[in-house]
């Protein structure tokens, strides 16, 4: 697959993308790159857990920027420890009502066809989720677009809980002062972890914590 540009949520995108058409219901190629490079900047928590206690990375993708039209095509986790180390991985398709635009599936790989194969139902994916997820401290990257999709959807699901992830980018801020973009996959070219511009939601997580080993000096491989 071409290297790609990260924007969040859909991360990556090719540097030279051109003007993609706006299909009813979806956002284009361009929207989300631009809503995945602008994050809504979310305070780090005061007592961040890297290096303390253990956590939880999540990333999902979608069918586009809106929680009205859009839908959750995959939601990945990893557990890790404090020594920045996997403990466990889930990773899962989620089946749709509609279809998955022919731009997003340029994107992600994530065709109707997969869907239907290999989706479970969403609302067993989010107690899945959840439950994996237990009370650990858990992070996404521009973690103000995993959680409205979410949030949105466990209360569409009638789930009496919600999802409180903070965001990763003023980690990365803190961490590595002066720099302007804090993309993933430009977080990842400047921390030289591979793996990025995969676009999907476990290669997603794998890459956020490959750079938040970097950018705590951690240096040997995941």
């Amino acid at each position: 697959m071409p290297r790609l540009n990260h924007s969040k949520h859909l991360k990556s995108l090719p540097r030279n993308m051109g003007e993609w058409p706006v299909e009813a219901g979806n956002s284009s190629q361009r929207e989300i790159a631009e809503m995945k490079n602008k994050p809504r900047i979310i305070k780090e928590a005061p007592d961040s857990p890297f290096g303390k206690r253990s956590f939880c990375l999540l990333d999902i993708e979608t069918t586009g920027l809106s929680t009205d039209s859009c839908e959750i095509t995959e939601i990945a986790v990893i557990r890790v420890d404090e020594r920045f180390a996997i403990t466990g991985e889930m990773s899962r398709l989620v089946r749709i009502s509609g279809k998955v635009p022919w731009h997003i599936t340029g994107i992600t790989g994530i065709t109707d066809a997969l869907l239907r194969a290999e989706g479970q139902p969403l609302a067993a994916v989010l107690d899945e989720t959840w439950d994996f997820m237990g009370r650990m401290p858990s992070y996404a990257h521009n973690a103000s677009f995993d959680r409205r999709f979410l949030d949105a959807n466990a209360l569409r699901s009638g789930k009496d809980f919600r999802f409180p992830l903070e965001c990763s980018i003023p980690v990365f801020k803190r961490l590595l002062p002066g720099r302007k973009g804090f993309g993933l996959t430009i977080l990842a070219e400047h921390l030289r972890v591979s793996g990025g511009g995969a676009h999907r939601a476990l290669a997603d997580c794998r890459v956020l914590l490959g750079c938040l080993r970097k950018a705590h000096g951690i240096t040997a491989s995941i």
